[in-house]
């Protein structure tokens, strides 16, 4: 079994690599996938912002895709805090997906929280996030005043089949 990934940062790949193993490992997008057509068995994609095609493109016959994104709730007190207003999440799979002929095998939701009881603690989790680049000064400040936070961390899992091969 060979295992590979990829990630746009490439601080999050240096830090993979870091861990060792036998992972071949890039900075790549999923727009642009580092590896071979039709050559992945199973291709897991968290929090990443899919490119349907080249999913399928990556998948070789029989293979899945398994997905983590966000659900509507993820991270709301944290969103509360940074955001004048704050728009719901998604929660459904994504339509573009199901409009190109992907299918939901298997879905569950997964919910906690977490308690952040440290100012470092709560600036590690934003920067894992896209919202330290989101965010406006005002919910910088507004952050900066937190020392403690207890945050919902709310996901939903899929195991999708590609469609068809035309």
């Amino acid at each position: 079994m060979q295992l590979g990934g990829y990630d746009i940062s490439k601080w999050a790949v240096r830090a993979a690599a870091r861990r060792g193993g036998a992972t071949s490992l890039a900075v790549a997008s999923n727009r642009q996938p580092p590896f071979a057509a039709h050559s992945v068995d199973v291709l897991l994609s968290l929090f990443g912002f899919p490119h349907w095609p080249a999913f399928a493109a990556l998948l070789a016959p029989g293979g899945r895709l398994f997905t983590v994104d966000a659900d509507v709730d993820h991270l709301i007190e944290l969103r509360e805090i940074i955001y004048p207003a704050v728009a719901p999440g998604a929660g459904e799979p994504a339509r573009d997906a199901v409009q190109l002929g992907w299918r939901v095998n298997r879905s569950r939701q997964l919910r906690y929280r977490i308690h952040l009881d440290t100012a470092a603690a709560i600036h590690d989790l934003v920067a894992m996030t896209p919202h330290v680049h989101r965010m406006s000064a005002d919910g910088r400040a507004a952050l900066a005043k937190c020392a403690r936070l207890v945050v919902t961390m709310s996901m939903v899992m899929r195991e999708w089949s590609p469609p068809p091969l035309s």
